[in-house]
């Protein structure tokens, strides 16, 4: 069957060295190629295996989960001071 297809340079210009290196005229190199790629996406067991995360039981928590954001406002807090109190010093 003929048509007409509109075709990237770069992929011509890669479809045309295939062509050259096999030996083959462009219309073979195209149609193994596309049909590599066809293949390629049609095949669904190619699909990379789906991942699993393992569950892990880390026990009790050693601190209160609760004030969790309260504990991370007072580190920020905190070093915040510090970095005020290196300025000062450096002055």
């Amino acid at each position: 069957m003929r048509t007409t297809l509109a075709l990237s340079d770069d992929i011509l210009r890669d479809l045309r060295a295939l062509a050259q290196s096999r030996g083959v005229s462009l219309t073979k190199a195209a149609n193994t190629v596309l049909r590599a790629g066809l293949a390629a996406v049609n095949d669904s067991s190619r699909r990379p295996p789906r991942y699993v995360e393992e569950v892990v039981d880390l026990g009790v928590p050693a601190v209160d989960l609760d004030r969790a954001l309260s504990i991370a406002a007072s580190l920020e807090d905190e070093q915040t001071l510090r970095k005020l109190e290196q300025l000062k010093r450096r002055s």
